[in-house]
């Protein structure tokens, strides 16, 4: 049954690796930006804040997220390895929180209230982390402790891991699902 689960984590395109992981996250983002655009035009923002909020929180998430990972998740880096993303290591909060401070200065500057800025994204970044979560299935990451009743080792509420051959809870899934 195990060998029914294998998924690959992603393919070659002209001779490029395309991991489902990244395919994941940029679905996250656009459909981020779909709804921001959408709650935008129902408050009656401006058209173009959306696009602003995107070209400010991307770089920043992706800076951040790397320098998160880098802090707590200590190893022999070396300048070249921290700048190396497409071999993993972006952490969520680190990202998170370095758009947030980007978006914060971006309402200082503006002389504009940064709660409406964070009412308008927060919907936006719970339903990006639930659709990024699946990604985590892709890469085989984010999972809960061994499960060993084997009435549980079903999907969603387990996932068979290829990496040790067992069957983990699927708490990427709940969070998913939570998020939702």
């Amino acid at each position: 049954m195990e060998q029914l689960l294998s998924i690959p984590s992603g393919f070659k395109l002209f001779g490029l690796e395309i991991k489902f992981y990244g395919i994941t996250m940029a679905l996250a983002y656009a459909v981020a930006l779909i709804i921001c655009i959408i709650l935008c035009k129902k408050k009656k923002y401006n058209e173009n804040l959306p696009y602003k909020l995107l070209l400010i929180a991307f770089p920043l998430a992706v800076i951040g997220g790397r320098l998160g990972y880098v802090i707590f998740y200590p190893s022999d880096w070396t300048f070249a390895k921290i700048f190396d993303i497409r071999s993993g290591g972006l952490m969520l909060y680190g990202g998170v929180f370095l758009a947030l401070i980007g978006i914060w200065i971006y309402a200082g500057i503006k002389k504009q209230n940064v709660l409406k800025y964070l009412d308008l994204i927060a919907p936006c970044l719970v339903l990006a982390q639930a659709i990024g979560r699946w990604g985590n299935f892709f890469n085989q990451e984010a999972y809960g402790i061994e499960i060993t009743n084997p009435a549980l080792k079903w999907f969603p509420f387990g996932v068979f891991i290829e990496a040790d051959g067992l069957w983990h809870y699927a708490t990427f899934f709940y969070e998913s699902l939570w998020c939702v």
